[in-house]
């Protein structure tokens, strides 16, 4: 048989145990098919204690076996807990639901029970407006309510409407000053109407008899107007001191619009004050 000493030269050459201890390969020799022989020590081998096995450790060549004194004793279960199941659960919670849905059903029952009361009170009141003389009195104040309402609409476009309101309200008060004085004095009031991005103007039945009283009427207006805006000034420089409860339970914009509301106070106060006509110092 023909054989090629260089063919798969490169996997190598394995040599069976035979040949590694009589030589190259003889099949025809009655030993190469004998078994081989279990190789033993020729002395005893000292005993080496073997380390508790790592489970840490995966390179560990140690077996992950203990011995039965390692091993604890087997403890039957305490509880049942984890091999059964509750069936009463799904009913309990489904139950659980249901009262929670009765409840806000009924909540929302009485709040609308509420609303309705609330919508009948307000109904009764106009109803009485209207029988007794209510359409005059919604017709004498209709100017200031719509004339206050479109201001504040203006003003917010650039100013916000936090300042818009404070800004109307100063005006509302300095006029009220005004008012007061000329029912002190027997001048009937003709009505208030604001005046978008000009102020605010409250009007008489007829003019006052001397000019004393005149004078009155005039200064009233900026002392009501100083008096406001020193209000604002004082929460202005008392919000520093507060209390930190209040400051932090208090909107950013209800704690910064007091000390602009009190310079705007005081400088139409200097304004009204300049003796030309219209201006209250006029007069």
């Amino acid at each position: 048989m023909y054989s090629n000493p260089n063919d798969f030269s490169e996997y190598g050459r394995y040599e069976s145990p035979y040949e590694q201890t009589q030589g190259p390969s003889d099949y025809a020799h009655p030993n190469y098919y004998a078994p081989n022989e279990p190789s033993v020590p020729s002395q005893e081998q000292d005993w080496q204690e073997q380390h508790r096995y790592n489970p840490y450790n995966p390179y560990s060549s140690q077996t992950p076996y203990q011995s039965p004194q390692q091993m604890e004793a087997y403890r039957d279960p305490t509880t049942v807990s984890g091999y059964t199941t509750d069936v009463g659960a799904e009913q309990r919670e489904a139950a659980e639901r249901g009262s929670v849905h009765e409840e806000n059903k009924t909540e929302g029952a009485r709040k609308r029970k509420g609303l309705a009361g609330i919508g009948g009170i307000a109904s009764t009141i106009v109803a009485f407006l209207l029988k007794f003389k209510g359409i005059i009195f919604l017709l004498k104040f209709a100017p200031a309510i719509l004339s206050a309402a479109v201001s504040i609409g203006l003003y917010s476009i650039f100013l916000g409407w936090p300042f818009a309101v404070g800004l109307v309200a100063i005006l509302f008060l300095h006029e009220m000053g005004h008012a007061l004085v000329m029912k002190i004095k027997g001048i009937p009031v003709g009505g208030l109407i604001f005046i978008p991005m000009l102020g605010a103007a409250v009007t008489m039945r007829h003019m006052p008899q001397n000019a004393r009283d005149e004078a009155q009427v005039g200064i009233a207006g900026p002392i009501a107007g100083a008096l406001t805006a020193s209000v604002c000034l004082a929460i202005a420089q008392w919000l520093p001191h507060a209390p930190m409860s209040l400051l932090y339970s208090t909107p950013t914009w209800l704690l910064t619009i007091w000390a602009p509301l009190a310079y705007f106070g005081f400088f139409i106060n200097l304004l009204n004050l300049v003796p030309v006509m219209p201006f209250d110092g006029g007069r």
